[in-house]
């Protein structure tokens, strides 16, 4: 069985090669290990470009199982873990979407935040426990969640219950992906 940590380092491999540049818009105050240049200018401010890099840190989610008391599945420590990279663009089967990804350490502490308040609406909603990894096509409010118990990938709107499983575990949703070219930001 494929892993996904295997999957995740080929897809990020895939964007790398079908994606040129990699450019953000430079923001002096949220630095990230990456920026691969200087800051140069763009149509609407400065732009950065960018390399995804490799890490591994399996403790990203410590603060966020502490505060909900319970164990996160590994698909969500491997996710959340791995790289530190701009968000993804991509197009699935269903549709396009953006994979979330922590552009610095404290893109970590804001995303367990964010993550705290998504669990926070889902027990109001009495939804089984997930946390998101990516957001649906502009214009739509739905976004794609992990499965605490399960590892299945679901889409799920806001502080509701899930409306389908989407794949049976995160790898096989990997697999899935086709780099998309992002939005400009220059």
């Amino acid at each position: 069985m494929r892993t996904l940590a295997d999957a995740l380092d080929d897809f990020i491999s895939d964007y790398r090669k079908s994606i040129h540049p990699l450019i953000e818009p430079f923001d002096p105050d949220w630095r990230s290990p990456c920026e691969t240049g200087e800051p140069q200018p763009g149509d609407q401010g400065s732009v950065v470009t960018w390399q995804p890099v490799r890490r591994d840190d399996p403790h990203v989610l410590a603060r966020l199982e502490s505060a909900l008391e319970t164990t996160l599945h590994p698909d969500l420590k491997t996710w959340w873990g791995r790289w530190f990279s701009a968000h993804l663009e991509a197009a699935a089967p269903d549709g396009a979407l953006t994979l979330l990804q922590l552009w610095n350490a404290a893109d970590g502490d804001r995303m367990v935040e964010n993550q705290i308040g998504h669990v926070v609406a889902q027990r109001r909603a009495n939804a089984p426990l997930s946390l998101f990894i990516a957001c649906t096509e502009n214009g739509s409010d739905l976004q794609l969640t992990v499965d605490n118990l399960t590892g299945a990938v679901m889409l799920e709107p806001p502080g509701k219950k899930p409306l389908r499983v989407v794949a049976s575990n995160l790898a096989a949703f990997i697999d899935e992906l086709v780099p998309r070219v992002p939005n400009a930001h220059s």
